[in-house]
């Protein structure tokens, strides 16, 4: 399995920017190669909550990918 990290600082505060990055809806705001993302699980979002997204993939084509919070 691969394992992506990336850093980025934002100059806002810590609960809007969680909030960004933990609404599928709003993905694509943030993520350029983004077509749909949903949770697959119910309730807020936590440790262990699950997201299915639909993203572009270099070149052309497209690609699923579940994504899990971990921390």
């Amino acid at each position: 399995m691969a394992t992506v990290e990336l850093s980025v600082t934002i100059a806002r505060p810590v609960a809007d920017v969680y909030r960004v990055l933990t609404t599928p809806e709003l993905t694509p705001r943030w993520s350029s190669n983004a077509i749909e993302e949903h949770m697959t699980t119910p309730g807020p979002v936590r440790v262990g909550s699950r997201r299915r997204a639909t993203v572009r993939r270099p070149g052309r084509g497209t690609t699923e990918n579940e994504i899990e919070v971990t921390a």
